[in-house]
């Protein structure tokens, strides 16, 4: 089978980001077993990701400028004409959106994949089958889609394939930090995660403050010049940050160098999948909360973003808990067993092939005929109605009345 994967960069996008590396594990998964795999980037910045550019796939960029739309849309038609893709898989929402702009006349099967971040604030145009990372996404589609069958939301949390180690770098942190214990957050070092990295400083003071001897290893892109000065100022001694390029551009290869992880995302997946004890800031506690049986499903449900709540657990059971993590070799080891037990089950890309297998061979077959010629006139005018009108029942009354009046 011939797969074409579209994702979209933007003008202040680094191409770092969790959803490029969830699209290269899947890309990877279906070319060992023998399918054949292209990537698109629609790019505004000029150039791709560093993640893609390091992958033996074939891909190419495409400039997306308003202002030469034609040649956008031009350069897309020739490449779809001589790749001839049985099935476009889009990584995300403005991919899908462009390539319903350019009017392509052969009607491609798509499969949009919805990845992080928060759920949509309104309802917009997408194809018929999209594939969710998260419990929170798929109860906000299921709520808010009335009119698309349930079974078209596929639910597939498994974006992880496995992480190799590189030890001379994870040497070099476990050097430069110099610390007994070592906590460890990979995440970029700007607005969106100073809240983060501001409650690992605060987990490190309290364990300091109970006898242990630990820093914080922080290890990122730096987005903000004053966050990072902020970070600094309110780690001190207790922190040490990497951010050169040798460190950011693979950071998973270096979570051997850390005693317990912080991660959010697809980072916490990452960390479980080498078998780490993991930590997830949340917005109801001032520290991170450590990944355990009694805290697992409130995480997971939020895809172990920040917008996580801790439940059942108090903020002093926690620090307990982390502290028995790093002082008794016992009770690391029993974190470290449950972090490779739920990565292999909810996280490892390789035990979902047979479902992205079946949904791109079902939309292959039952896909025919040509594009239509309005169908994305139709869709972006229907998202124009739904994002002027706020009551859910508005919006589900003008999709009854669309329906009617089509047929």
């Amino acid at each position: 089978m011939k797969i074409l994967y579209m994702i979209h960069m933007s003008h202040i996008s680094s191409g770092l980001g969790g959803h490029w590396r969830s699209m290269r594990a899947l890309v990877e998964c279906m070319e060992s077993q023998g399918h054949i795999c292209k990537i698109l980037t629609m790019t505004k910045t000029g150039f791709g990701s560093p993640v893609i550019s390091s992958m033996s796939t074939e891909s190419t960029e495409v400039a997306l400028s308003y202002s030469k739309y034609y040649s956008f849309r031009k350069s897309l038609a020739s490449i779809l004409k001589s790749y001839c893709p049985d099935v476009i898989h889009c990584f995300d929402f403005n991919s899908y959106y462009h390539f319903l702009l350019s009017g392509v006349r052969k009607r491609y099967p798509v499969i949009m994949s919805k990845c992080g971040g928060p759920p949509c604030t309104r309802l917009l145009p997408m194809p018929e089958h999209v594939v969710i990372f998260s419990q929170e996404d798929l109860e906000w589609f299921c709520l808010n889609s009335p009119s698309k069958k349930k079974s078209n939301f596929h639910y597939i949390p498994n974006r992880v394939s496995r992480v190799t180690s590189d030890e001379v770098l994870s040497d070099s942190v476990r050097t430069q930090v110099d610390s007994e214990k070592v906590i460890l957050q990979i995440c970029r070092i700007g607005n969106h995660y100073e809240n983060s990295i501001s409650q690992s400083l605060n987990l490190v003071r309290s364990l300091r403050l109970e006898g242990v001897n630990v820093k914080l290893a922080l290890v990122g892109v730096v987005e903000s010049e004053q966050v990072l000065r902020r970070v600094v100022d309110q780690g001190g001694d207790a922190l040490v940050v990497f951010s050169s390029r040798a460190y950011v551009e693979e950071a998973s290869k270096i979570l051997a160098a850390g005693d317990i992880i912080v991660g959010t995302g697809r980072g916490a997946m990452e960390a479980a999948m080498v078998g780490k004890p993991v930590l997830v800031p949340t917005q109801n506690t001032s520290a991170p909360i450590l990944m355990q049986s009694s805290s697992f499903a409130s995480l997971f449900r939020f895809n172990f973003s920040p917008r996580c709540k801790a439940l059942g657990l108090t903020e002093a059971e926690n620090l307990n808990d982390v502290v028995a993590c790093l002082s008794d070799p016992i009770s690391h080891q029993k974190f470290c067993k449950f972090s490779r037990e739920v990565a292999e089950k909810y996280f490892a890309i390789g035990s979902t092939y047979p479902r992205y297998l079946d949904l791109y061979a079902t939309q292959a077959i039952l896909s025919s005929g040509f594009f239509e010629p309005l169908k994305a006139v139709k869709e972006l005018a229907i998202s124009l109605v739904r994002r002027l009108l706020n009551e859910n029942s508005q919006i589900t009354s003008i999709k009854s009345a669309y329906r009617v009046n089509r047929h």
